[in-house]
């Protein structure tokens, strides 16, 4: 079995603004600062899972402009992560992150070159990947992603699924081969419209679930029922919030490969 973790996900260009100000009701604010950086679930989850010293391959898409150059630049420092890109003409895919003064968050996104992420040719048997990080594509191509990992014939991996908003709003979609993955790991409002798509993922034939909700803890959801775990540490007013489900998934799932015990992923995470 191989010890590599394959990550499938968007990449994007994260453009953040910090204001000085709350947004006034003319919508007027002064910037502090803004910065460009690379992005996307699954490049973030990709990092995070290769600073945690995981052999890692990212199979993800970007358009034929400077943007990609410049995030293939960046991602050649990171010493274990083996990005194998698809390239797609036209401008990689963007998100505008807007934080005013009180820490409120207001994103807007233009994500279309992702939609041309083409599965075929990807193997992704336990003896390519121990296991499968699925994050954020369309749920027509993880269906088509989860369809490979079924009938690849060899040994499955374990697959991890963190869909996203506004993933979890067609989630009928892979319902059908819902039972392939093995973890869930999603936000309280995200399982809320998860839940109002498919139901209950452990009557579906996941094997467990973990619900993050900041502050509050995360909620563990298996065939034993519901644990909760607080968190750690509160922070009360956090500077950015981007990509931390990101991090939960990855100490989450680093720790339950090397494990097997829950308690012990959920605190990682």
């Amino acid at each position: 079995m191989s010890d590599r973790i394959r990550v499938l996900g968007p990449t994007y260009v994260d453009h953040t603004i910090r204001l000085k100000d709350a947004i006034s009701l003319d919508g007027s604010a002064r910037i502090d600062h803004e910065e460009v950086t690379p992005g996307g679930t699954g490049l973030c989850y990709a990092v995070a899972l290769s600073r945690l010293g995981n052999s890692v391959t990212l199979h993800s898409v970007v358009g034929s402009d400077e943007k990609a150059s410049d995030i293939q630049k960046a991602l050649s420092a990171e010493a274990n992560l083996q990005p194998e890109w698809q390239i797609t003409e036209g401008g990689t895919d963007y998100a505008y992150i807007l934080i005013d003064r009180g820490n409120h968050k207001t994103v807007a996104s233009r994500k279309e070159i992702s939609g041309n992420f083409r599965p075929d040719g990807l193997m992704l048997s336990s003896v390519d990947a121990k296991a499968v990080v699925l994050t954020s594509f369309r749920d027509d191509i993880s269906l088509e992603i989860l369809k490979r990992i079924q009938t690849d014939g060899n040994e499955k991996p374990f697959v991890m699924w963190s869909p996203h908003l506004p993933n979890c709003e067609n989630a009928r979609t892979i319902l059908p081969l819902l039972h392939v993955v093995d973890h869930i790991t999603l936000s309280a409002d995200e399982f809320q419209t998860l839940y109002g798509q498919i139901g209950n993922p452990i009557e579906q034939g996941v094997s467990s679930v973990t619900v993050t909700n900041g502050k509050n803890g995360c909620d563990l959801l298996s065939s034993d029922g519901i644990k909760h775990y607080d968190a750690i540490r509160v922070v009360e007013n956090p500077l950015d919030t981007n990509g931390a489900g990101e991090a939960f998934g990855a100490g989450f799932l680093t720790a339950l490969l090397e494990t097997g015990d829950y308690e012990t992923a959920v605190r990682a995470g």
